[in-house]
This record gives C-alpha cells, structure tokens and sequence, in this order.
C-alpha cells in the first residue's frame, strides 16, 4: 500500500484495492512521511477563501 502511494498512486484507488471500507482506515495504515504528505497537500486546490 505505501509503495503504491509513493508512487503517485491515487488514495481512493489503493483503498479500493486492498479493501478498506472507510478513508479513516486507509490513514491510519498510510506510511508516507509527513513531508511526503505535506508536499501533497499543497497541490490542492481551494476554489474558496
């Protein structure tokens, strides 16, 4: 799962994959760094102040 998401791959989608019912599931076993996560968040977009 974390090599998935290293490598780009979209966070529904391993979710889907390997099975979990609920996205709070998927980030409790989500391995990445806090950089890795940090940077990722900042590729989103908020259409509102």
């Amino acid at each position: 799962m974390t090599v998935a998401l290293k490598a780009g791959t979209d966070l529904a989608m391993v979710q889907a994959l390997v099975g979990h019912a609920t996205p709070a599931t998927m980030a409790r076993n989500d391995c990445r760094p806090e950089a890795m996560k940090a940077a990722a968040a900042q590729l989103a977009h908020v259409p509102f102040g």
